[in-house]
């Protein structure tokens, strides 16, 4: 049967009509905002649902973690996406939004990851690859996506004057959970850092600093006029310089020790991160899913490899500097550490050979009363024969004294399996200890017993 050349003319013009002509139009003109919407919406309900999974955590951070700043912010892209789909795209409540959903999102990822206490950056599920995927995709393509988002439409960002508008959100956030869950403890439990949660004014300025530094380099760059190369290169300075906010001195002192002595500080930048150091402080003395009821007199936690004192500063929190004995191979930090913490007992020198270190600093008998090490030693860089030392102290003294060892490794160069010797073993049962350092890398945090104490 044969169609004619009419027929076929027809249907053609039918499907060039105007109708399908604009409708195809409109999708190819929005598909950016189509995407986002899916892509945000998809995060949400994730990070929504994963959050609503981590009934390990008490009821006050249990909804403080479902309705987390993260989350609202993902929520604000996606009402920005929606918006950018209506007639209402060319309002100036249009742009004032977009512009405050670009700061928020770059705040979260640049400064919160390691500022605000956030139970996304551990996980307490077996399957915690399946948990990194919600992570990775809220802190780390959310905030890419959406300012490739922004780069090519034509938003106009704030002007000077109205720059304090990027402050409502998070003075409400802020705010309303101090009012519903309490000022006194909610405002320091926002923290993760000890030296924040009692210098609250620092860190609320931090914060103040941060969201302002941020919103007037967006601006700047955006009126000034010059190659989007430069531009680009002008973010990417001004998204570091933010990012180091939350930083102490002591961590710029191991930077620094990094630099000049790489082959004995490790490969990190800057110290393990809060999340981590709390976490190897929290699990030091824990048996047997019980919480630790703390030291008895003359009792001692001891730390391998301090360096500028991020895990110290949990351990002087919570068993008091007295209490705490620090290992620190490098001198200078060995200062850093003794002016930070007054009290705390500093012995500079190999870690390797750590028992014979305490007998020639301490009176001997104190060995047989540690009650926990905790290790931060870059293993990766030890020879065989160091690593050989350090298991032979390690494992003498976890048998003598029934006690834990804990440390973290990164996960990407964990290239083989820490065996400390015969009679001391990992305790299985923490397998779920993974935690994201620095935004980016997985960690897990492994802790092992007297194999007599395991069982």
């Amino acid at each position: 049967m044969k169609v004619s050349k009419v027929k076929i003319t027809s249907f053609y013009k039918f499907f060039n009509s105007s109708f399908f002509s604009i409708y195809f139009i409109k999708i190819k003109k929005n598909l950016s905002s189509l995407l986002l919407v899916i892509f945000s919406s998809i995060i949400l309900i994730w990070g929504l649902f994963d959050s609503c999974l981590q009934t390990h955590l008490d009821s006050f951070a249990y909804c403080k973690n479902i309705f987390h700043y993260t989350r609202q912010s993902i929520f604000l892209i996606l009402v920005v996406a929606i918006i950018a789909l209506t007639k209402y795209r060319t309002t100036k409540f249009y742009q004032i939004l977009s512009f405050v959903a670009l700061v928020n999102i770059l705040i979260i990822s640049l400064v919160f990851c390691d500022f605000i206490e956030d139970h996304k950056q551990h996980f307490i599920s077996a399957n915690w690859q399946m948990q990194l995927i919600p992570y990775y995709l809220q802190y780390v393509f959310a905030p890419l996506i959406y300012c490739f988002y922004v780069w090519k439409r034509p938003i106009t960002f704030l002007g000077w004057k109205k720059v304090w508008i990027v402050f409502v959100h998070p003075f409400c956030y802020f705010l309303l959970s101090a009012i519903i869950f309490g000022f006194k403890a909610d405002l320091k439990s926002h923290f993760i850092n000890p030296y924040y949660q009692n210098n609250l004014t620092v860190a609320y300025f931090k914060l103040f600093v941060s969201f302002l530094l941020l919103a007037m380099g967006l601006i700047g760059v955006q009126k000034t006029k010059i190659h989007p190369f430069y531009k680009g290169a002008l973010l990417v300075l001004g998204a570091f310089l933010i990012c180091v906010i939350p930083r102490e001195t002591s961590d710029w002192n191991h930077a620094k020790e990094l630099v000049f002595y790489p082959q004995q500080m490790g490969s990190s930048l800057f110290p393990e991160s809060q999340d981590i150091a709390k976490q190897l402080s929290n699990l030091v003395l824990e048996f047997e899913g019980k919480q630790d009821t703390g030291l008895k007199t003359g009792e001692k936690i001891l730390e391998l490899g301090a360096g500028s004192g991020n895990v110290t500063k949990y351990l002087v929190q919570k068993f008091g500097a007295q209490n705490v004995i620090t290992l620190e191979y490098d001198k200078e930090l060995c200062n850093v550490l003794r002016n930070k913490f007054p009290g705390l007992t500093v012995i500079e020198g190999d870690a390797c050979n750590f028992i014979e270190l305490l007998k020639k600093q301490i009176d001997e008998t104190q060995i047989k009363q540690i009650k926990g090490i905790v290790s931060t030693l870059p293993l990766s860089i030890f020879s065989q024969e160091q690593l050989q030392e350090l298991n032979k102290n390690l494992a003498t003294v976890i048998k003598q004294n029934k006690i834990r060892f804990v440390e973290y490794r990164f996960l990407l160069f964990l290239r083989e399996k820490h065996i400390i010797g015969d009679g001391v073993e990992e305790i299985q049962d923490t397998k779920n200890q993974i935690f994201v350092s620095s935004a980016i890398l997985p960690t897990k945090v492994f802790i092992f017993a007297a194999t007599d104490v395991t069982k």
